[in-house]
């Protein structure tokens, strides 16, 4: 299904495999690439608990908030 949301790749974001920024605070991954444990660890580490995440049809959806 082709989709008009364009990848957003913000220079203060880490980068993870995989990940698909929307825009700039809001990502998408995969379930299938990485395991929640991992995601946790990754969004604890670089964003401190202001997040949230969404798991719908095997894609976890990232919001950060400021």
């Amino acid at each position: 299904m082709p989709s008009s949301t364009k990848s957003y790749s913000p220079s203060h974001h880490q980068a993870i495999a995989g990940i698909k920024w929307v825009d700039q605070d809001t990502a998408q991954i995969p379930a299938s690439s990485i395991t929640s444990k991992q995601l946790k660890g990754y969004l604890e580490k670089n964003y401190g608990g202001r997040y949230s995440v969404k798991l719908k049809r095997d894609i976890f959806s990232i919001t950060i908030s400021p």
